[in-house]
Parts: C-alpha cells; structure tokens; sequence
C-alpha cells in the first residue's frame, strides 16, 4: 500500500458519538449590557451569573499553555427550549475567549454537547480538527499534534479535565464545538444547575449507555 494511500485512510473524519445538547455559547464584552439589550428584548429574566476564574497555567490555548491567571464572567439562561451560555473575559489577556474576542468579535462561540467518553471522542479527530482549548493535563499523548491545546503539565488540575473546545487547523473557523464528558455531569450541574441541558433533558437525547 502506498504511504500516499496509507495517509489518506488515517486522516478519513469518524463521526463524533454525540449523546445530548447542552448550550449554545456567546462570547460578548459586557454580560451586563447583553441582559440590558438583547435579554430585555428577549424576555429572558431569569439568569444564572458567576465568576469563574482559572489559575495560571491550567489550560492550554491554540498549544501554549497560558501561563497567567484568567477569567470569565458566565452567564446562563434558558429560551424557548434552549440553553445559551454568555462569557465575558474579565481582563485582555491571552485566555481562550479574550483572543476570540479580539480576533472575531462578539457573537456566537461555541456549541456545547455531551460525550459518553472524552478521551475516546478526542481520538477520532484527524489532522484538520483538534483541540484549541482545554484543560492544559488532557490527553499528553498528543502533544505533539498540530494547534492542539493537549500538552502535559505537572501540577494536576483541581477538577477533571471533562470539557474541550475543538476547532480546524486548516482554517479559521467562525465558531467551535465544545465537548462536554457525561462521566461528570454531577461536577458541571454543581455549578450551573438547571440552565444548562444534561442526557436524557431532551427529546432524541440519551443518556450514559442509553
């Protein structure tokens, strides 16, 4: 079989095992202004809102890990059978959705859906998607894979590396999928409750095993 051949087999895209939506993500300058606007506009009264702040070296960015402190005002809200997710970074610095910002502009970021299991998730991805953002311990094994967020660090992280953003590396893309790990729905339902969809929420979704 020719190398030729041989690489075109190893970069054929695997569907994603998807099992249920989460939420749409929004990256906006001001949370507060959005409510004042564009929730007013749209009825919504009831939101989630908190501060999550991330120490340094913690998560990874386009591969570099990112070496200050971070973080983002979120806030959640559910509308006419969805869930959307505001995120303002707190300073212009070099975390994940400061630099969307400046680079893209307020708007649509990501859409977020839950995973049976992550790791086995993260594996399909050729060499035109991998991870842009993500906790900086996941998956050391592909550090070396092009504009990916995997790289190991010693200092474990506090909570499990159960998210990841993925993106393409032969282009700029205009938003991102998140992948959520359904192993620990509990850890990301203490902290955003009932704002967010979970497996088995929704109709044609499912849950672990289902």
């Amino acid at each position: 079989m020719s190398q030729a051949r041989t690489n075109r087999q190893q970069s054929v895209l695997k569907a994603l095992d998807i099992i249920a939506f989460s939420h749409i993500g929004w990256i906006v300058p001001s949370v507060r202004e959005f409510r004042d606007t564009w929730g007013t506009l749209l009825g919504i009264e009831d939101w989630l809102e908190r501060v999550v702040e991330l120490p340094a070296g913690r998560t990874q960015v386009n591969g570099k890990q990112v070496l200050v402190p971070t973080g983002n005002v979120i806030a959640f809200a559910k509308l006419a059978g969805t869930s959307i997710e505001l995120i303002q970074p707190l300073e212009d610095d070099e975390s994940g959705t400061a630099l969307w910002l400046r680079e893209h502009g307020p708007g649509m970021h990501h859409i977020a859906v839950w995973v049976e299991d992550l790791p086995t998730e993260l594996a399909k991805l050729t060499g035109d998607y991998a991870v842009t953002y993500a906790p900086a311990s996941l998956l050391p094994k592909h550090a070396d894979r092009p504009a990916t967020a995997m790289v190991a660090v010693e200092e474990a992280v506090p909570r499990p590396p159960f998210w990841a953003y993925l993106g393409p590396t032969t282009a700029t893309g205009g938003w991102s999928l998140e992948l959520l790990d359904a192993k620990f729905e509990s850890t990301y339902r203490d902290s955003y409750g009932d704002y967010a969809f979970y497996p088995g929420d929704l109709p044609g979704s499912r849950t672990i095993g289902g």
